[in-house]
């Protein structure tokens, strides 16, 4: 019995990787705000509740897995603008879906989970933004970066477990998903780099979901845990 739980599997990436490990057999457990298939649950990161989420994790924490693996695909660009050009509410809804609640969806996972004797991976799709600082972005860039050195914490702690979680963290580079959509519809006055995007775009060099999801399933078979993984051009 393989379980994998995916946030942010109702469109691009994180549906890509909800058809990928459908089709090898896999329990898959989707959590979004907008997903219909089987194994949904509604799920909001923008916002504080994960009561959905605790639930579903307290109930599969009890069965007998062989491998479980939680992948966190969920992720906003918005808003698009300079330091101390955003709204108070669109700071704080960017900041949970992509810094707090990311980190809150792993606390659950590792204390429900840490002793379950199954293969455990966590898993979090980051971005080349957490390295490099990219004007317009900071909140993106800024809960990036701290993600990143929150793993990096969270492998150190788990090398020494009995029963440890790996921990991977995941480049994709540039998709061809709704968030580079996004990208490509802000404002050229906050966003310098807008027509480096846009070129990349019209030059189809944006690789499809399901050509990123193919690499994370391949290399999530085989980690080893305090990984930072960037599928390369």
């Amino acid at each position: 019995m393989r379980l994998v739980l995916i946030v942010g599997g109702s469109q691009g990436l994180g549906l890509a990787l909800v058809q990928a490990y459908t089709a090898a057999g896999w329990q898959v457990i989707e959590f979004s705000r907008s997903g219909t298939g089987v194994g949904h649950v509604d799920l909001d990161l923008s916002r504080q509740d994960l009561a959905s989420y605790t639930h579903v994790l307290s109930q599969l924490a009890t069965q007998p897995w062989q491998e479980i693996i939680l992948i966190n695909s969920a992720a906003s660009i918005l808003p698009i603008a300079g330091v101390g050009q955003m709204a108070e509410g669109e700071l704080l809804a960017a900041l949970n879906c992509n810094l707090v609640n990311a980190i809150r969806l792993i606390e659950h996972f590792v204390r429900l989970f840490a002793t379950h004797p199954a293969r455990k991976v966590v898993t979090q799709i980051s971005s080349g933004a957490a390295l490099r600082p990219i004007a317009g972005w900071s909140l993106y860039c800024a809960s990036k970066a701290g993600l990143e050195h929150y793993l990096r914490v969270l492998a150190l702690e788990q090398a020494s477990q009995p029963q440890p979680i790996r921990v991977v963290s995941i480049d994709p580079g540039v998709m061809d998903t709704a968030m580079q959509a996004s990208i490509r519809a802000a404002d050229s006055a906050q966003f310098t780099e807008l027509p480096r995007f846009q070129a990349r775009y019209a030059a189809g060099e944006l690789r499809a979901p399901r050509q990123v999801a193919a690499f994370i399933f391949e290399q999530l078979a085989r980690v080893q845990g305090g990984e930072r993984l960037v599928m390369q051009d």
